[in-house]
């Protein structure tokens, strides 16, 4: 059976976070690290994207 081209999105995005993962490019926890930071409101998630809450946090992020 095909898959469908949603389902062939994700899992090229989970294969790739994988990969910058092993090369040390992203912390392999960040999906619970990004978890957390939404249970105490710092993120919230609309689907698959976090946003920031905090104007002030944004800003010291992008310095």
């Amino acid at each position: 059976m095909a898959a469908g081209p949603g389902f062939v999105a994700v899992t090229i995005r989970q294969y790739a976070g994988l990969i910058a993962a092993t090369r040390g490019e992203l912390p392999l926890r960040l999906a619970g690290f990004l978890r957390w930071c939404d249970e105490r409101g710092l993120l919230r998630s609309a689907g698959t994207v976090y946003r920031v809450r905090h104007d002030e946090l944004l800003e010291w992020l992008q310095r």
